[in-house]
């Protein structure tokens, strides 16, 4: 890495895996206080109970809160989602190859295929489609009447 690829880094606090679109220098863009106040409220860890989607629905909603001529929604995307994640969320994006996320969608599809991969959508569906309450002393199963 150079040194001015290290200090991108650090004055980015953006992940190497992540090649954020150049914001022009006459721009005075920044992510305020009352944003990151925002960003902190909903961080991500990745663990079992939290909802990636959700997740990606709430920082599209800080987002909303820019309108910055001449920025692009990937420079501020790329740059708000980092922030929000810790933990082994942190570590999943750092472990990406270097420039392997370029675009906001690319890093949607990344996210989501990490933290909501197809196995854990089948057992969910499995969990419903199995679904059964106790009434009475019937077992009723989703889609199905009780017999009066």
């Amino acid at each position: 890495m150079t040194v001015e690829e290290y200090k991108r880094h650090i004055r980015d606090d953006v992940s190497l895996s992540i090649v954020t679109p150049e914001i022009p220098a006459t721009m005075n863009f920044e992510l305020m206080g009352h944003i990151l106040n925002m960003i902190k409220d909903i961080l991500f860890f990745g663990r079992n109970h939290e909802d990636a989607y959700k997740h990606i629905e709430e920082v599209l909603e800080i987002e909303n809160y820019f309108n910055v001529p001449n920025v692009s929604k990937d420079a501020v995307m790329l740059r708000m989602l980092p922030i929000t994640l810790k933990d082994a969320t942190k570590d999943w994006l750092e472990s990406l190859a270097p420039g392997a996320i370029t675009t906001w969608d690319r890093m949607k599809e990344e996210f989501i295929q990490q933290f909501i991969p197809p196995s854990k959508v089948a057992r969910l569906k499995k969990n419903i489609v199995k679904f059964q309450q106790m009434i009475g002393n019937h077992c009723l199963k989703l889609g199905e009447d009780i017999q009066k």
